[in-house]
């Protein structure tokens, strides 16, 4: 195995966050073409496997956009010793996100009646409920970070793919069945931290030894055929219940994705590094919605194909809204914290003719 030479530069390589950006996109297709499943049974009385693809066509962008975003996050801490501190303070920096943008989605939702008060906390605190299962299962790997590196960084090689190994065993992962006949949802499998930890090992063992795979693309094309028959597989098994695509298939075909960008060749870009550092809130946001606004214009449209169309300018529509909104969250707070002691300094002058008035 030829391995990965490891870049000493602070500047973030484009080709990682352009693929982060690439991972979330996928994700807001995913969110938006599950009610495509409702468009097949209006649409079509006995629906071909034609029909089951296209109404299905973007639903294994789902488990593949979020392994490609922790592939990311465990290739790049292989190389570092996370403390506690550090820990502690990205967990914040996760959970502070969360509270930004959720408390003003959820109160408007309090106030048109459309949530309740327990559901109201459950997705204000998706850490302590499990709500957003992402977020909650990415705190927690966040949160075992330094136990987990230290751990990972001991191992040999054949010790490393032995644990990936019974990771990827144990977990929802290694069968098509789990997924197909009993998808579970609890903290070791359905989707929980159990299907994070083998595909974050994976990216750090691939930044640690390397892994070479030919015919990349052979096989990217066979497992992205073999994904469709399972599509149509769990149709004729759960019917209109058969709302995801994971397991071994989808972690294949993120690892693949993830390996041909490590071909190409680094290159920065400011502006995709820009829009990078604002995709985990679209993560948060779509979390705490569902749906965005733009599914209601699909329930409408009585052609699949057409929803497809509309579900990428739907993605496309959404992210952009939400990376312009945390752009200028950025600005505001860092303007805010450019500027705390003057700030301090006025607030501290009106409480002190606060006093002298009394």
């Amino acid at each position: 195995m030829k391995k990965i030479v490891k870049s000493s530069s602070k500047t973030r390589d484009s080709r990682f966050e352009l693929l982060r950006i690439l991972s979330i996109l996928g994700i807001l297709c995913f969110h938006f073409s599950l009610i495509q499943r409702e468009q097949l049974f209006r649409t079509f009385e006995n629906p071909s496997w034609i029909d089951i693809i296209s109404s299905r066509f973007y639903l294994p962008l789902g488990h593949t956009g979020v392994f490609i975003f922790v592939l990311i996050t465990g290739y790049f801490m292989s190389d570092k010793i996370v403390t506690i501190e550090k820990s502690i303070k990205d967990t914040w920096k996760i959970w502070s996100q969360v509270i930004f943008y959720t408390l003003p989605i959820l109160l408007l939702k309090m106030i048109t009646g459309s949530v309740t008060l327990s559901s109201f906390f459950s997705l204000l605190m998706p850490f302590s409920f499990n709500r957003q299962w992402f977020i909650t299962s990415y705190i927690i790997l966040i949160l075992l970070l330094p136990l987990i590196s230290k751990s990972m960084h001991d191992l040999s090689q054949k010790q490393f793919i032995y644990f990936c190994f019974l990771l990827i065993f144990f977990s929802n992962l290694f069968l098509l069945g789990n997924n197909m006949f009993n998808a579970g949802g609890t903290l070791m499998n359905g989707n929980g931290f159990g299907l994070l930890l083998p595909v974050f090992s994976v990216g750090y063992y691939i930044r640690k030894f390397g892994l070479n795979i030919k015919n990349k693309l052979k096989l990217s094309c066979l497992i992205v055929i073999l994904i469709y028959l399972q599509c149509i597989l769990q149709f004729y098994i759960k019917g209109i219940k058969a709302a995801d695509v994971s397991g071994i298939l989808p972690l294949g075909l993120a690892i693949l994705i993830f390996l041909f960008v490590l071909d190409m060749k680094p290159f920065y870009n400011k502006y995709i590094n820009h829009i990078a550092k604002s995709v985990f809130p679209v993560l948060i946001v779509t979390g705490a919605t569902l749906l965005s606004p733009f599914s209601n214009i699909i329930l409408h449209v009585n052609n699949i194909w057409v929803e497809n169309i509309l579900t990428i300018i739907g993605a496309f529509a959404t992210f952009f809204i939400i990376v312009l909104v945390d752009q200028i969250r950025l600005v505001v707070f860092r303007l805010i914290k450019k500027n705390r002691y003057k700030i301090i300094g006025i607030f501290n002058f009106f409480k002190l003719n606060e006093r002298s008035d009394i």
